[in-house]
């Protein structure tokens, strides 16, 4: 029996032993664990501004200031509302010494914003890759700003074709002058690829209130014009021809003039007379108007300037030549004496349109009779293309 004792603290021993070697011998070893490679960013190329959320108030518009392209202009969340994306590029970008300051970085935006085409951004890789930094040139002239702040918490999801981040970025103050900014908090997902939407705005990951665009006269006007240039029923690369019983004899004004009331209701039609009538706006914003009665005999004129009006579907053009100028009467360059007053009406739901021009006789202080005309579109009318001579506006541009 203590035989057999003996043998099994023996055994103990001689296990206890051969324990401790082995851990000695592991705590000893010089040779360190393995270690996984670090993840490193690959930036190049462009990137869909997935969102940017803004992280404070600071962020927020002043509701006592009218939202304006002029007041809002270089507000951070009116400009990144109007991004679709950015663009890492490759090309240099060098000081005045000719040193490299980094590579080309360049938002990618929507029509609404207008990105000068000049480079003032670039960025550069950090931290052997595992960060970034994008900064403007001192020389910036832009009224937005488009560098990132203070990168930091970057994260990479989807084997790096998606990365999220924080940074703080320019933005105007509402209110305040356009060079009085503010550094605001935001967190800014990117999403590999060409960009085809707006960025999604948000403060504090809810959707963003944006304020109200006020817009001035001008704006208006461009609007309006873009929509009635889209919309229109008719271009000057036809001539529309169309008999006396489409047309009107008055001389009221045009504000007093009534289709259904002309000063002159019989018309002569034994012989009925095609006229050869148009009007359209170029792609310089200029409009055209004119009326072939008979050999030689037609008005033309041109305006730079004219005022749309729109209720519903039915647009009104309104346009004036106080001095004479670049009006044609009759055939004849018009003096100083001949002024032409226009109205073109558009029913974009219709088709139906109305040229009515007036022709004052600032001498004689009266109207000049003439005739309103009024078609629809592809409806009892005959067009045909303009010939070479019977187009009195060489400088239009269709």
């Amino acid at each position: 029996m203590k035989t057999k004792l003996k043998n099994i603290i023996a055994i103990l021993i001689a296990l206890t032993g051969i324990y401790s070697t082995q851990s000695c011998s592991k705590n000893n070893d010089p040779s360190p664990d393995p270690v996984s490679p670090k993840q490193v960013l690959e930036l190049e190329g462009k990137w869909t501004l997935e969102s940017v959320n803004f992280l404070d108030e600071t962020a927020s518009w002043d509701a006592a200031v009218d939202y304006t392209s002029e007041s809002g202009s270089g507000w951070a969340p009116g400009t990144y509302a109007q991004t679709r994306g950015i663009d890492f590029q490759i090309s240099e970008i060098k000081n005045s010494n000719g040193q490299k300051l980094g590579n080309t970085f360049r938002p990618i935006g929507s029509e609404k914003l207008s990105l000068d085409e000049k480079n003032v951004w670039y960025w550069n890789y950090l931290n052997e890759k595992q960060g970034f930094e994008i900064k403007s040139l001192p020389d910036n002239a832009a009224s937005f700003d488009f560098a990132f702040h203070d990168i930091t918490s970057i994260t990479e999801d989807k084997g790096g074709n998606k990365i999220l981040f924080k940074a703080k970025v320019s933005s105007r103050k509402p209110g305040k002058a356009s060079n009085e900014k503010i550094q605001v908090p935001v967190e800014i997902i990117l999403v590999r690829g060409v960009p085809t939407t707006e960025a999604k705005i948000l403060l504090k990951g809810q959707a963003f209130s944006m304020p109200e665009v006020v817009l001035t006269e001008e704006e208006n006007q461009a609007i309006l014009l873009t929509e009635l240039k889209a919309n229109f029923g008719f271009n000057a690369n036809y001539a529309l021809k169309i008999n006396f019983d489409f047309s009107s004899m008055f001389n009221a004004t045009i504000e007093d003039f009534k289709w259904d009331n002309p000063i002159v209701q019989d018309i002569d039609r034994t012989n009925e007379k095609l006229l050869s009538i148009f009007a359209a706006i170029d792609k310089k914003g200029h409009l055209y108007f004119y009326e072939l009665k008979g050999n030689n005999d037609y008005n033309a004129v041109f305006y730079e300037r004219f005022k749309i009006e729109k209720a519903g579907s039915l647009y009104t053009i309104w346009a004036e030549h106080a001095d004479g100028k670049g009006i044609v009467n009759r055939g004849n360059t018009a003096t100083t004496d001949h002024t032409i007053r226009l109205k073109v009406t558009f029913d974009a739901t219709s088709k139906e349109t109305t040229a009515i021009p007036e022709i004052y006789n600032l001498s004689a202080k009266y109207t000049e009779m003439g005739i309103a005309y009024q078609w629809k579109k592809d409806q009892n009318i005959k067009t045909h293309q303009l010939e070479l001579g019977e187009n009195p506006f060489p400088n239009m541009e269709l």
